[in-house]
């Protein structure tokens, strides 16, 4: 069994109950989520939008392997109504439901489909602070550093604002 996290974030639509539909069909197609962050409203990163982002992150046991779970968790932002991903170069666009893999226990990844850990991690407070509520100890395999110290270190300017520490307070059980 592998311990997942995954980054989840929406700016478009009905945002919590976005979040709330992914964490429920991860939990049915992917596996046990035995952690849920805080939940944050963060500033657009990479792009201006309208409306800002709510963003989670989880802990996820799973029995699937890396690109498995890529494809589950793009087949559950299609069916909450996301239509396209960014295409690489064309810059960022708000949705309806974003769901990336941060970590996959200790593996390293790097493909045009998938690279894991999340490239861009490390440069991004709104992964990097709901990921440090559930695993602050987590160490980046290819940086060696706890996920805490990567945040504590990060340049990132983007605000972020605490909207709930129990989003999903009785979800994990």
């Amino acid at each position: 069994m592998a311990q997942v996290i995954l980054s989840i974030g929406a700016n478009l639509g009905q945002r919590e109950k976005n979040l709330q539909q992914a964490i429920d069909m991860i939990d049915s197609h992917i596996g046990s989520v035995n952690a849920v962050s805080s939940l944050y409203e963060t500033e657009p990163w990479g792009f201006s939008a309208d409306s800002w982002f709510l963003n989670i992150a989880l802990s996820v046991d799973t029995f699937m392997q890396p690109f498995a779970l890529l494809h589950v968790t793009q087949e559950i932002e299609r069916r909450i109504g996301r239509t396209e991903k960014t295409v690489s170069g064309q810059g960022y666009q708000s949705r309806v439901i974003d769901i990336d893999i941060i970590f996959f226990d200790q593996l390293v990844i790097t493909t045009a489909e998938l690279s894991v850990p999340h490239p861009l991690m490390h440069k991004r407070n709104f992964v990097l602070q709901p990921v440090s509520d559930i695993a602050p100890n987590f160490v980046h395999p290819l940086l060696n550093q706890r996920v805490k110290d990567l945040l504590d270190t990060c340049e990132d300017k983007t605000q972020i604002r605490l909207v709930s520490e129990n989003f999903v307070k009785d979800f994990v059980s």
